[in-house]
């Protein structure tokens, strides 16, 4: 009976939490600043011990060893290199061939391409950066339409991070990919906006592509979770402009 008695008594005990001091916010900050640039050297040592920076795999490299520096490499080889592959053409090569470009005169000839190949290019390589790579299949896909363009991704936003608050949060589930794409020097094609690499700020690529894709087309992309285990990005494409000069594929050359 005692014992029932102080289980009611606890059960009606509410713990409202309390927001932190200025030190204890600032001791935390201090922390995760800390903790992040351990975690980040761990993770430059990893792929420095898996030879990913390197032009060759070490000699002492396993079978199983080598295949996993050939998939990290080839995560930052994909994205924005402008080489076809047999298979298939690369994304931003993709984009650039597919998409139309839209002219008219104001006074002089205008050009608008149907997507902003910055946000294309942040948002592929946020894909392979934050994709959850324990689902095997299906790999990360895009798909160009006339009114849109979609990236599906496998797994739902890494941590705390939901398609609500995505343009204000910031999570890493994959260290070691991430820290390749940080050290992976882009090519200069479309869409790299002139970066040096293919990730250098943290936290950024999600406002880019909801702020350049809707300065383009006038609408903001949606994130979209389908069965909590793929994540869909839907970027609208910009319609024709006033005055219409013509309405073209975009030069695969450019």
């Amino acid at each position: 009976m005692v014992e029932k008695q102080v289980q009611l008594h606890r059960d009606r005990i509410r713990i409202e939490p309390k927001p932190l001091g200025s030190g204890a916010r600032k001791l935390l900050e201090k922390t995760t600043l800390e903790a992040r640039a351990v975690a980040e050297a761990a993770a430059r040592a990893a792929l420095e011990a898996q030879a990913v920076p390197a032009a060759e795999p070490f000699r002492h490299m396993g079978e199983a060893e080598r295949a996993l520096r050939n998939r990290l490499r080839a995560h930052g080889r994909a994205l924005g290199d402008e080489r076809d592959r047999a298979t298939g053409r690369q994304a931003m090569v993709f984009v650039r061939r597919n998409q139309k470009v839209s002219a008219i005169k104001a006074p002089a000839r205008v050009e608008t391409p149907q997507f902003s190949e910055r946000a294309v290019f942040e948002a592929v390589v946020n894909a392979v950066a934050h994709r959850d790579y324990s689902i095997h299949a299906p790999e990360i896909r895009l798909f160009i339409f006339d009114d849109r363009f979609e990236l599906y991704s496998p797994g739902a936003p890494p941590n705390t991070v939901t398609v609500e608050n995505m343009p204000l949060r910031q999570a890493t589930r994959n260290e070691l990919v991430t820290r390749l794409l940080s050290e992976c020097p882009v090519a200069d094609s479309a869409g790299n906006d002139h970066r040096a690499y293919f990730m250098e700020k943290r936290g950024e690529g999600v406002p880019i592509i909801l702020d350049e894709s809707e300065k383009l087309s006038g609408k903001k992309p949606i994130y979209r979770l389908i069965d909590d285990t793929e994540l869909l990005l839907t970027i609208f494409a910009a319609g024709p402009q006033s005055s219409r000069l013509e309405t073209q594929p975009a030069d695969p050359g450019s």
